[in-house]
């Protein structure tokens, strides 16, 4: 039970810390936190791929990018924690990433995606400019 304890609240540190260095754009340094948590245990979820396949891809290491937010997407399809709109906007994400390699996907209409239903935290750290209601 302390191990557990341990793994989450060490994990919790480091992947808020991962996200202030991708929000600063040292994106060296916010792949490092992510590795490190995947080192003490932490397995990846969906904000951690989504984020780690942004990360990938801003730094063009395509394939690793195109690993991650695929397994996000994957995820996404079994996830209890998020409502369909959310799950349709984390999608929706990965897949305006993915576009930019020309991968094969059926993509998200965007203007499906209800963003009131939205939760903030993940327009914050997820955010589609490309959809047409956005605002910042």
């Amino acid at each position: 039970m302390f191990k557990r304890v341990y793994l989450a609240f060490k994990g919790s540190r480091l992947w808020l810390a991962a996200i202030d260095s991708a929000k600063q754009r040292d994106y060296d340094e916010s792949k490092k936190l992510l590795v490190k948590m995947e080192s003490i245990g932490v397995h990846p979820n969906i904000e951690y791929c989504l984020l780690r396949g942004f990360i990938e891809y801003s730094t063009h290491q395509k394939q690793l990018a195109s690993k991650f937010l695929n397994m996000a997407m994957g995820k996404l399809n079994k996830a209890k924690r998020f409502n369909q709109n959310e799950k349709l906007y984390l999608t929706a994400y990965a897949e305006s990433i993915l576009k930019e390699y020309d991968e094969e996907h059926e993509y998200t209409t965007l203007s499906d995606i209800d963003l009131a239903s939205v939760s903030w935290h993940l327009k914050d750290k997820f955010p589609l400019i490309e959809h047409p209601y956005w605002k910042r």
